[in-house]
Parts: C-alpha cells; structure tokens; sequence
C-alpha cells in the first residue's frame, strides 16, 4: 500500500514543478487524497463484503 501511495506523491511532486501555459499548476494534494480515499473505501467495501479479513489501507494497531 505504501509503495504505490509514495510514487504517486512522487509523481504528483514532480508534476508540481511543471507549468503550464506559463501558470503554475496546483500541487496535486487533492488528487492524491481522493486517489487514497477512493481505494480506501474500496478496500473497506471488500472487507464488509468478506473477500478481505483487513483493508491494507488502515495501519494496524
């Protein structure tokens, strides 16, 4: 789970640097939270439906 969220904020950081048009674009925070999010609930939604004992997406305790 940490591997694909550490290229995408790389990936996101890089685009950062980019322009556009000569203007700045945005820094990609919200992608990368609803990227998390998305797959998060996914993960979630397969554990109530028990094709998963534990979403990777929480830390464990």
């Amino acid at each position: 789970m940490t591997s694909w969220y550490t290229k995408l904020a790389a990936t996101l950081a890089e685009a950062r640097s980019r322009t556009w048009h000569g203007q700045e674009k945005s820094d990609g925070r919200g992608a990368l939270y609803s990227a998390y999010q998305t797959l998060s609930s996914i993960l979630t939604d397969a554990v109530d439906h028990e094709l998963l004992d534990a979403s990777p997406a929480k830390a464990s305790a």
